[in-house]
């Protein structure tokens, strides 16, 4: 009896085995074909597949999207696919991304984070949007138009995500900011769809001191709040 459990337990050791090998060749196969068309859904999803019978390959996702060697719409789907899934630690691990000071991929990775609601990036989408603020009034972010567009990307992200508790870090950001930033933070805070949010934007939308373009855009997040009974 003990021989034949100590058989069927090598066994299954085996083919556990084997099926970790069998996982990371068509992992390999999945990724190089990522490599070549970035948009393959197919694709995506059986990696999405992968990773949720294998955790550990999550790893060899994220070194892949941090690799700079990688063409960007490549490194792109990789984080797409990271915040497409389920696992929490996939989810958590696009913070790597936000510690490059690559911008190209931090304005596709806050793209996919608000398209997702991945809200464990929160705190380095503030830091996006930090960045860029003080580099802006050092006038140094005006050089950098990637790093602009990351922030502005940010914004979105955070109005996407939704978390109410965003409100008081995009009221600071908005006293910091030019009329452009402005207009998207506002378009972020109508997202929220909180009373908070509305007594907010009413002030904005009131003060003869801000620009024609910057109170249009507070009516009008004012009247989608009031439609979907923001101030409830």
């Amino acid at each position: 009896m003990k021989k034949k459990i100590f058989k069927a337990v090598i066994i299954i050791t085996f083919l556990n085995l084997l099926s970790s090998v069998l996982t990371a060749a068509t992992l390999d196969e999945n990724l190089n074909a990522l490599k070549i068309s970035p948009d393959n859904e197919k694709n995506k999803n059986e990696i999405l597949a992968q990773i949720k019978v294998n955790p550990s390959l999550i790893d060899t996702i994220i070194n892949e999207a941090m690799n700079k060697n990688g063409e960007i719409n490549y490194r792109c789907g990789l984080i797409e696919i990271l915040s497409d899934s389920d696992s929490d630690y996939a989810r958590k691990s696009i913070n790597s991304v936000f510690k490059e000071d690559d911008y190209e991929l931090k304005k596709c990775t806050a793209k996919i984070v608000g398209r997702t609601k991945n809200e464990y990036v929160i705190e380095n989408l503030f830091n996006n949007i930090e960045d860029y603020l003080f580099n802006s009034y050092k006038g140094i972010a005006e050089q950098n138009l990637k790093q602009r567009i990351a922030a502005i990307d940010s914004i979105w992200a955070l109005g996407e995500i939704g978390d109410p508790k965003v409100m008081s870090k995009l009221e600071k950001f908005y006293n910091m900011s030019d009329e452009v930033i402005r207009i998207n933070i506002i378009f972020s805070i109508g997202k929220l769809k909180s009373k908070k949010a509305l007594i907010y934007l009413d002030k904005i939308a009131e003060n003869e001191k801000e620009s024609d373009a910057v109170r249009s855009a507070a009516f009008e997040m004012i009247e989608e709040l009031q439609s979907k009974g923001g101030r409830e």
